[in-house]
This record gives C-alpha cells, sequence and structure tokens, in this order.
C-alpha cells in the first residue's frame, strides 16, 4: 500500500497511482502536466481529448480535461463577443489562477487550439 496525502486545495486524501510505465506517481502540479504533455500531440479537431492509462515515465494516471461547450454561431453579436473574450480569458489569462483553485493550467499548445476555436465561433 503507498501512502496517503492530502491535496491543500481541496484538502482530499489522495493516493500514489502506478502508471502505465510500472511507477507509482503521487499527483501534484508536475505529474499533472506530464500527463498533459504528453498528450496532447494528437488533440483532435473537436478538442475532446480522453487518455485513460497515459503514457510516460512521470505521467499521473487520473488526469483529464474539463471542457465548456459553445456553439458554433450566437444570433446576438454582442453577446457572442463577450462570451468569447470570457472563454479566452479563462484559456489565457485566467491560467494564472488554476493551481490555486485546485486544477493544472493548460499546456501552450493547447491554449493555441482553444483560442482558435474561440475564433471561429460566429
Amino acid at each position: 500500500m503507498r501512502p496517503w496525502f492530502s491535496l491543500p486545495a481541496a484538502g482530499l486524501a489522495m493516493a500514489e497511482l502506478q502508471n502505465k510505465a510500472g511507477k507509482f506517481i503521487a499527483p501534484s502540479a508536475t505529474s499533472g502536466q506530464a500527463t498533459l504533455t504528453a498528450t496532447q500531440s494528437d488533440m483532435p479537431a473537436n478538442l475532446r481529448r480522453f487518455f485513460p492509462d497515459p503514457p510516460g515515465e512521470d505521467s499521473y494516471p487520473m488526469v483529464t480535461y474539463s471542457w465548456i461547450l459553445l456553439y458554433g454561431s450566437y444570433p446576438d453579436q454582442k453577446k457572442a463577443k463577450a462570451l468569447k473574450d470570457f472563454v479566452r480569458w479563462g484559456i489565457t489569462d485566467g491560467q494564472k489562477y488554476s493551481e490555486t483553485l485546485g486544477y493544472l493550467s493548460l499546456p501552450p499548445h493547447i491554449r493555441e487550439l482553444g483560442v482558435k476555436a474561440i475564433d471561429g465561433i460566429q
């Protein structure tokens, strides 16, 4: 049995888990980023990526993205602009708040794909 530790932001007990490479890895910003980095290269066009048991020596095996679903177009252009500005802020400047809120920040490549998708909204 591997030791448990507390995730400070949420006060939850977490466990080290054995990853695909056979190593026991503790959940942390570093091991989470290792997972996101190892899995970002083949992101599909719809930006929905699942990676059970991800590759990588330092990858934590239970990491995923959170998504926001948006329409491709909105009838009210003023509201569409406000929505796009807010979501763009969330995946760019807003990323500096990620870790203090208990999330991982998005890798730069994923941020770029997100901004491109936001720019395509009418």
